[in-house]
């Protein structure tokens, strides 16, 4: 099971909050997290890959987001794109890139905190989850 989170802020500062695809078009959680999260100088990174879907779901979002100071987007590269079809060839490809960047790299050493509307999405992962209502 994934450690939850009860809230984006916790007691270590070093706390780095990645969107997936469920949260950017619908949650209202969303919102309070991008408006706190600059205030305690913590990024919050939208993958492309869920910008691009989220957008597909909801016409305009990817603008929006493209727009907002405390979200910064994080490149695919055709070398990850091939890399998460490799690993995960069955899984959609902005779940596939949250996972990746989630997961501990040489970019943050601790890995990232998944805000999402649908935990059980990332389940089998092994990630940190920061549940957002719909």
């Amino acid at each position: 099971m994934p450690t939850q989170y009860p809230c984006p802020i916790g007691a270590d500062f070093n706390i780095h909050n990645i969107v997936s695809v469920t949260a950017l078009p619908s949650s209202r959680q969303v919102s309070v997290l991008i408006t706190t999260t600059p205030h305690f100088h913590l990024p919050l990174y939208a993958p492309v890959a869920c910008v691009d879907a989220a957008d597909r779901m909801r016409p305009g979002i990817a603008r929006h987001v493209g727009r907002i100071p405390a979200v910064e987007p994080v490149d695919l590269t055709y070398s990850a794109a091939l890399d998460l079809r490799e690993r995960t060839p069955h899984m959609a490809l902005d779940v596939a890139h949250v996972v990746s960047l989630a997961h501990p790299s040489p970019d943050w050493s601790a890995g990232l905190i998944v805000a999402t509307t649908q935990p059980d999405v990332y389940a089998d992962f092994d990630l940190p989850i920061y549940p957002l209502d719909d």
